[in-house]
């Protein structure tokens, strides 16, 4: 409920102390690998909250482009890993990132363990679109206009 003073009457001064900063935010869960626990503290740090959850939304807590690629940043100087952009879009929460993240790694260690690999930084990279399925989405969008044709024949 409202804090209330002696009287009664809704404490409007109490009302200051509430932490409203996680509005829109999901239920609070602690971080729970060392992955998790780095990507929350750079997520909070660039938003400005104390903390933020595993499940926690990077953009829905007002996260955008220009933040995600100072995340990206601080993620590669915390945790040795080359995120890109698509990363966090595909993956906005702590969670999601850090389970990513830590495929990833064990796939880089098993391929250094293998000799394949001697690179010691890890890039986590997400392919982008290919020509045609771009095209095919380009296609979809357009398809009210009947314009399909010419984005088709130009991806083959």
């Amino acid at each position: 409920g409202l804090p209330l003073n002696p009287s009664g009457k809704i404490d409007y001064g109490a009302l200051a102390a509430v932490d409203f900063s996680r509005q829109g935010a999901a239920p609070f869960g602690a971080p729970q690998s060392a992955i998790e626990s780095a990507l929350s503290k750079i997520f909070a740090s660039l938003l400005g909250l104390k903390r933020v959850g595993r499940h926690d939304n990077f953009f829905h807590l007002g996260g955008h482009s220009l933040l995600a690629a100072q995340a990206a940043a601080r993620a590669r100087e915390a945790l040795r890993v080359n995120l890109d952009l698509r990363a966090f879009l595909q993956a906005p929460t702590v969670a999601a990132l850090a389970e990513r993240i830590e495929a990833a790694k064990n796939f880089h260690d098993n391929a250094k363990r293998s000799g394949v690999d001697e690179r010691e930084e890890l890039e986590l990279y997400t392919p982008p679109l290919s020509t045609k399925s771009f095209a095919v989405s380009m296609c979809a969008s357009r398809s009210r206009a009947g314009d399909c044709g010419s984005t088709h024949r130009a991806a083959r």
